[in-house]
């Protein structure tokens, strides 16, 4: 079975949350946005710093996304998040398991590659953090790599993205 294949239910499972359909239908508030942009930046940061010190595809700067997120942040000026528990599980995960992070940057970067030109049309920021640089020879340099044997712990990966959407949902009554 195919990578694709083998995360295609929680693929699908995440599109299909409230907080997703909301995000996509532009019906997100400036805040709400932002509380999942600070979300993701600290598993992104966590995540990139960890697969850097491994040397996962060091030789691709262009790729890492946290510092974009940053800024698409600074932008929204909106303050005072708490990290959710999704999120502080995540960390704690990238940091402490060994873990394959091909994995993680298939469901996540390739993610924003994809899907996230759609998200970037309808955020309440400018979406840095979804402007690649050289997107075409990233893909084909990183597909290659994406292997079956990546299913496993890009589902793991994708419960946690679905988490932090329900702890979203839960927060704001979606």
């Amino acid at each position: 079975m195919t990578l694709r294949e083998q995360i295609a239910d929680k693929h699908e499972a995440a599109e299909k949350t409230k907080f997703v359909e909301f995000l996509l239908n532009g019906k997100v508030t400036k805040r709400m946005y932002a509380e999942y942009l600070y979300n993701q930046y600290l598993c992104y940061r966590t995540l990139e710093e960890k697969a850097q010190e491994q040397g996962i595809l060091s030789d691709m700067p262009e790729l890492w996304r946290a510092d974009k997120m940053k800024e698409d942040l600074d932008e929204l000026a909106e303050v005072d998040f708490v990290p959710h528990n999704s999120t502080i599980d995540y960390m704690n995960y990238v940091t402490s398991e060994p873990i394959n992070f091909l994995a993680h940057i298939y469901v996540r970067h390739f993610g924003d590659m994809y899907g996230g030109q759609m998200i970037k049309k309808v955020a309440p920021s400018s979406g840095k953090m979804y402007d690649f640089e050289n997107r075409k020879e990233m893909i084909d340099k990183i597909r290659p790599m994406l292997t079956e044997n990546l299913g496993t712990e890009a589902n793991k990966c994708f419960d946690f993205v679905i988490r932090l959407f329900g702890e979203l949902e839960h927060e704001y009554h979606l």
